[in-house]
């Protein structure tokens, strides 16, 4: 069983983890997430999101101590970065119209290397790698070098920019005209991954083209990544009340999508919310309470 736990899930738990949270049924959960892992009953893979936003903590013990429980209970596990994810979606859907196989690759694999497109060197002694892997998240320095340092602040603004002026799409086009536009911003921003599939399998993009809008955006309907997107910008046009967060790119890109590969998704209430409306499909069940958590790993 697969859990995805948004970044302030994991938070709960290293305060209960380092005995900030010393309530009784507190202690048990956390008795029972460990007794889960070690019988492999069940993973919490962490995305490249938690990376980022656990590399953004400016208190170097407050991140040690998150990054280590963060690391000791998902025993390292990874998701695939997101653009081999949508590789992976577009020659699936691509294959229902074309004569392509689509190439496998692991959505759940091992370490930093695997949520990012990088290479850890090449040479490391396995007694090395899991000290290198944890100082991904820690920040530790591993024979005096730190390791997966990030800065998101750009990306974020770009990102609450880009919510922003949605509403450009409220004022100048008519409301039959919306959806139309959220396909094509869908695929505008899988342009670079389009491009390298189209070029692999030797797709003219005039053919992938020809399709036809229908076609095209049944296309982008059988992509979790896309559907998702074009889901959640639904939510915040029909909202004119939708006010940004800086952090929306992190839950957008992290716990959502999460939620569309996993079959369990815990996190805060306005995410939550959002992949549950409009009877929205995502395959994992969400959750919002990290003590919630318990009921799943019973059953598990």
């Amino acid at each position: 069983m697969d859990i995805y736990l948004d970044q302030n899930i994991w938070i709960d738990l290293a305060k209960i983890y380092h005995g900030k949270d010393e309530r009784p049924e507190a202690v048990e959960l956390l008795e029972l997430v460990q007794s889960k892992i070690t019988s492999k009953a069940v993973r919490f893979p962490l995305s490249s999101v938690h990376y980022i936003e656990t590399a953004t903590i400016s208190n170097p013990g407050r991140r040690e101590r998150l990054g280590q429980v963060m690391f000791d209970l998902s025993r390292g596990e990874t998701m695939a970065y997101y653009r081999r994810i949508v590789i992976g979606e577009l020659e699936k859907a691509l294959s229902v119209h074309f004569d392509i196989a689509p190439r496998e690759y692991e959505l759940f694999g091992y370490g930093y290397s695997h949520a990012f497109p990088i290479d850890f060197p090449r040479g490391i002694p396995d007694t090395i790698r899991p000290l290198l892997e944890r100082s991904c998240l820690t920040g530790e320095k591993v024979f005096g070098q730190g390791m997966g340092g990030h800065n998101s602040k750009e990306q974020d603004k770009k990102f609450n920019n880009h919510i922003k002026e949605l509403y450009r799409v409220k004022t100048e086009l008519p409301k039959s005209q919306w959806d139309d536009a959220l396909y094509a911003m869908a695929l505008m921003d899988i342009q670079d991954p389009l491009n390298e599939v189209l070029q692999f399998w030797n797709i003219d993009f005039s053919e992938f083209e020809s399709l036809g809008k229908n076609v095209l955006s049944s296309i982008l309907d059988d992509m979790p990544s896309r559907a998702l997107e074009v889901h959640l910008h639904r939510l915040v046009l029909a909202n004119d009340n939708y006010n940004p967060k800086i952090t929306d790119l992190n839950d957008w890109g992290g716990f959502a999508l999460g939620a569309m590969y996993c079959d369990h998704a815990i996190g805060e209430k306005h995410m939550v919310d959002m992949l549950t409306r409009k009877k929205f499909k995502s395959k994992a069940n969400i959750h919002k309470n990290v003590f919630d958590l318990g009921t799943v790993l019973e059953n598990a």
